[in-house]
């Protein structure tokens, strides 16, 4: 699969913050903690951000919130794409170290029909970045999975079970899209209790 995009396009990837999980609801449908959009507040303070013209965010309730935080804070519009929701699980919530298993085996490459094609996500989400392809500083607001597995596409030498492994929540990436390195990683292990 080709990885291009626009060259000129500077890619800072961003997952969002700390979620409430709400029982008998879906996971799409969280919000964010107090203390999750306190981090997401605190994040906004990045100088790095300053430079953002565009922000992008995935339609589920805890991307978004998280983009909106973000975007009051810097004075830029945040466009909405479907395709940048988080790769689809179909047996709902599962527990935290069989949850973690599926998720490094199945960002491995290893099949499992609960999740939505490995290719699939990888194309949706590649799809997503170039449609909106301009040059600026672009912004990405997404989960886990579906960013572990964009950066994968987008950068050499990058597997999406490290990139997941190693994000907290919230958490951002920047990507030298010309050269396809990682300029700037994820940092860090999750927060106890986060989610997705």
């Amino acid at each position: 699969m080709s990885a291009r995009v626009c060259p000129a396009m500077e890619l800072y990837l961003v997952r969002h913050g700390p979620v409430v999980p709400v029982a008998a609801t879906a996971a799409a449908f969280w919000p964010l903690s107090a203390g999750g959009r306190e981090a997401v507040r605190s994040l906004a303070q990045e100088p790095r951000f300053a430079a953002w013209t565009h922000l992008l965010t995935s339609p589920e309730d805890k991307a978004r919130e998280t983009a909106q935080i973000l975007a009051d804070h810097l004075r830029i519009p945040v466009q909405v794409d479907d395709r940048l929701r988080e790769v689809q699980l179909t047996t709902g919530f599962l527990p935290g170290e069989e949850f973690r298993a599926r998720v490094l085996a199945y960002l491995s490459g290893v099949p499992d029909a609960d999740f939505e094609p490995r290719a699939a996500a990888m194309a949706r989400a590649l799809a997503a970045v170039r449609a909106h392809r301009a040059p600026g500083a672009w912004a990405v607001v997404s989960h886990g999975r579906l960013l572990a597995l964009l950066a994968e596409t987008l950068v050499e030498r990058v597997t999406a079970p490290h990139v997941w492994s190693r994000m907290a929540f919230p958490d951002w990436a920047r990507i030298d899209l010309p050269q396809r390195e990682l300029v700037r990683p994820f940092a860090g292990a999750c927060l106890p209790g986060s989610l997705s």
